[in-house]
């Protein structure tokens, strides 16, 4: 007796949509080693990508940043990850990769899924754990790691910290580091190892929420986990790392939601966190919103984990209000919005602050010069998945078109880091669509998963390297094309007191002396005189230490520089000069007493 066949199941959360309809004639054009329309476009799109990396390495000035990455490695190394991605955008090699790879419809339930999900988790945390920050340029590096926590009042140095911030950065690897054998660096970078495994893994839970398996399921979790974000899981102690990380799991309960109605305790959860460490998790609020009416109309709403969703990032929005208001209304328009809101917006479309933001996002997502044509490529997505779609990305893009940076975005970079959280999986969920309607050519997954990691790999890497990153900051800082003094001159600045702290003294004299031709300032001259004493060079640290006094009679650190000075030349005059000043500027310094104490040991005539 024969048995009935049962129809087939689709795999993951995103079973209950229709299927899709294969394309006629891919079956035979594949046979016939012919490429559909839609495989020529998607591999000329990388193909184009790789071309455009190539040339922006070549290319006089730094006006493709986000690009040119090429020109700051090692030639093998870029040389090496070009030519891998251009290997797999030949057909016979990813149509191997497709028979190669397990890809029946169970290829992501199991144990054998969740092995390979948790191996590549900690293979992405432990790549992190050993590709430190030693550079500490991007954003407020230099303030934000070991030592951040370190210090007794932190908000005085993060004073737009939220306390979820500072609990996680400053509180936590200080207790570490009180009662482990770690230090407060090495806590910083085990949490940074953590926030890479919980990326890697949502990347994997948002490929079986869209349905993908075998090759394009490992693509979907590469592109998802793999952005410019991945830089940051290396210690650095701010809660954009966290946020970017939330960013992506928000990302599996939007696709869950566009599937069946389900994930919306996943994306109320996620923001919820977010919003008590960063007010930039204020921009996730309408894919919630959205997602809250999602799920209402396909009668979720009763479910206990969409309740939960519904109600915790309106309780973390009451909890964190008063606090978010007064960040908004005093540090945020003092420092992002200094000119009124019209002024702002000028700015954001001034052809400097919109290449930067362009450069911003290509850096962030690699694919992102491709993601319209994943966007164009059939089939559509549905109308509930296109409203979902915009309402997660359209707002975090608003926000790194529009909101300057203290500092100029090579630099300060890092609050957008979950703007590209959101693209990288919106591309990575467009890709397992597209790629879906056309089984044979699922191995597409494989050039194009490249062209996404690769990149992030290698500038996570270089921040280990800082003789290469110091050079790409100060080349992008020189130009082409100019950028506002301000900017060159404490992007200089900054770069020096990295070489100082590594004992570069002449190699940090010349870079404060550039910051002080581009933007001449008494607290630049203080710090080249720092330099010059640690160069072994006190006449001159008193020239330095002394002209700075006269640009500005009440800066403190110049007359403890002429103490300073004073000390080692026996220039009882300027000691006299000094302690004078500072009695009137510091009178209870410790400065004051050594000065006293040296002119009753040195008296004159």
């Amino acid at each position: 007796m024969s048995r009935a066949k049962r129809p087939a199941r689709a795999a993951g959360p995103g079973a209950s949509r229709a299927v899709e309809p294969r394309e006629p004639a891919t079956a035979s054009a594949a046979s016939d080693g012919g490429l559909p329309a839609a495989a020529m476009a998607l591999l000329a799109g990388v193909v184009a990508l790789l071309v455009l990396r190539a040339l922006a390495a070549r290319l006089p000035g730094r006006g493709l940043w986000g690009l040119d990455l090429g020109r700051d490695l090692a030639p093998g190394v870029f040389g090496t990850g070009l030519a891998l991605t251009l290997v797999a955008c030949a057909p016979a090699v990813w149509r191997t990769a497709t028979r190669a790879w397990p890809g029946g419809p169970r290829s992501m339930r199991g144990p054998g899924a969740w092995a390979l999900a948790i191996a590549s988790a900690a293979l992405l945390a432990l790549f992190m754990w050993n590709s430190p920050d030693r550079t500490l340029y991007t954003g407020d590096a230099i303030l934000r790691h070991g030592a951040f926590a370190q210090v007794t009042k932190p908000e005085l140095l993060a004073e737009q910290a939220m306390r979820g911030d500072l609990v996680l950065h400053h509180a936590f690897p200080r207790w570490v580091s009180e009662h482990t054998a770690w230090t407060t660096d090495q806590a910083g970078r085990a949490l940074g190892s953590l926030i890479a495994l919980i990326t890697a893994l949502a990347g994997w839970r948002l490929a079986a929420a869209v349905g993908a398996r075998g090759l394009v399921a490992l693509a979907v979790a590469m592109i998802a986990a793999c952005t410019g974000a991945l830089a940051l899981d290396n210690g650095y102690g701010k809660a954009s790392v966290e946020i970017a990380a939330l960013t992506s799991v928000l990302a599996v309960g939007v696709a869950r939601l566009a599937a069946d109605g389900r994930g919306l305790g996943t994306v109320g959860g996620s923001l919820a966190i977010a919003l008590l460490l960063h007010r930039s998790a204020l921009t996730l609020l309408p894919v919630w919103a959205a997602g809250a009416v999602v799920a209402a109309r396909a009668g979720r709403l009763r479910e206990p984990r969409a309740l939960l969703g519904l109600v915790a990032p309106i309780a973390s929005l009451a909890f964190v209000a008063p606090r978010l208001w007064h960040v908004i209304t005093t540090f945020d328009q003092s420092h992002h919005a200094a000119g009124g809101a019209v002024a702002t917006l000028a700015a954001a479309f001034a052809p400097m602050r919109l290449g930067d933001s362009l450069n911003t996002l290509v850096f962030l997502v690699p694919l992102a010069p491709i993601v319209p044509l994943l966007l164009a490529l059939a089939p559509r997505p549905t109308a509930r998945g296109a409203v979902l779609g915009a309402a997660f990305m359209l707002p975090p893009l608003a926000l790194l078109f529009v909101v300057q940076p203290q500092h100029e975005l090579p630099r300060d970079w890092d609050v957008f880091a979950f703007v590209g959280s959101a693209v990288a999986a919106l591309a990575a969920w467009r890709l397992a669509r597209v790629l879906d309607a056309r089984p044979s050519l699922r191995g597409l997954a494989l050039p194009v998963a490249l062209a996404a990691v690769i990149p992030a790999f290698q500038w996570a890497r270089l921040q280990s390297e800082p003789e290469r990153a110091w050079s790409r900051a100060e080349s992008i800082l020189a130009g082409p094309p100019a950028r506002r003094t301000s900017d060159v001159a404490e992007g200089l600045g900054t770069l020096g007191f990295m070489r100082l702290g590594r004992g570069q003294y002449e190699a940090a004299l010349k870079l404060f002396e550039r910051s002080a031709e581009v933007a001449p300032n008494p607290r630049m001259f203080v710090q080249i005189g720092m330099a010059e004493t640690l160069a072994g060079h006190p006449e001159r640290a008193m020239e330095r230490y002394r002209h700075a006094a006269s640009l500005n009679p009440n800066l403190n650190a110049a007359w403890r520089g002429v103490a300073a000075a004073a000390s080692v030349l026996g220039d009882r005059a300027s000691m006299v000069l000094a302690v004078e000043n500072l009695e009137r500027l510091e009178p209870d310094g410790a400065t004051l007493k050594d000065a006293r104490a040296w002119l009753r040991a040195n008296p004159g005539p």
